[in-house]
């Protein structure tokens, strides 16, 4: 098993930062925390793809019924942004916590996708 095959098989047990670390993949010091803070987002990825697993069990869908899904999943992304922002004066007039969880959702729906075409079992 390949470095990127452990760091998927175990940073869904286990940290996503410690594991990087385990097979030194900080390789920049420079980009150090900008590396930490990739991973904390990955993991909330991660967290995710648990939940989604969690309510909907293994999904297999068409690559165009998952375009479907990412595509509503984007456009929650976009409405959140949108509510976030005050058009008629110019600033962010709200907290963007809503867009952040949107776009946690946009990326495990993109992981699902990939993890689907790896198993190469489509629905028929």
């Amino acid at each position: 098993m390949d470095v990127v095959g452990l760091f998927v098989r175990d940073a869904v047990c286990g940290s996503v930062v410690a594991v990087c670390e385990t097979f030194g993949l900080f390789f920049n010091e420079d980009k150090m925390k900008t590396t930490k803070q990739t991973y904390r987002v990955l993991e909330d990825v991660i967290k995710e793809r648990k939940y989604q697993d969690k309510k909907w069990g293994e999904q297999n869908h068409y690559p165009f019924k998952y375009n479907n899904i990412l595509g509503e999943e984007f456009g929650e992304a976009c409405k959140a942004a949108n509510e976030a922002y005050d058009w008629k004066n110019g600033y962010w007039s709200k907290s963007l916590k809503h867009y952040r969880k949107e776009l946690i959702q946009v990326a495990a729906v993109a992981v699902a996708i990939v993890e689907c075409l790896d198993r190469g079992k489509w629905c028929k």
